[in-house]
C-alpha cells in the first residue's frame, strides 16, 4: 500500500501578489468604467444639443436620447 503525504505551505509573498493583482484589476475595470461613462455623457449632451427638428430626422424623440445611448450598455 502507498501512502502519500503533502506538506503545503502557505507563501504569504504569494499571497500579498494575490491581493495586489485582485486590486490592480478593480483599479483598471473603475477606470475603464469612467471611461465609458464619460463617452456616454458626451453622446448624450451632443444629441441633447440638436434641435427637435433634426432628432426627427434620426427617428428620435428627446424622451428617448438616454435610452438610445445606453442601448447596448445594460443587459436585463
Amino acid at each position: 500500500m502507498a501512502t502519500i503525504a503533502s506538506n503545503q505551505t502557505s507563501n504569504p509573498l504569494a499571497q500579498v501578489g494575490s491581493y495586489l493583482l485582485r486590486g490592480l484589476t478593480a483599479v483598471g475595470m473603475f477606470i475603464v468604467s469612467i471611461g465609458e461613462a464619460n463617452r456616454y455623457a458626451r453622446e448624450i449632451r451632443n444629441l441633447d444639443a440638436l434641435s427637435d427638428a433634426q432628432l426627427a430626422k434620426r427617428g428620435l424623440k428627446r424622451e428617448d436620447i438616454p435610452r438610445h445611448v445606453l442601448r447596448g450598455a445594460y443587459f436585463i
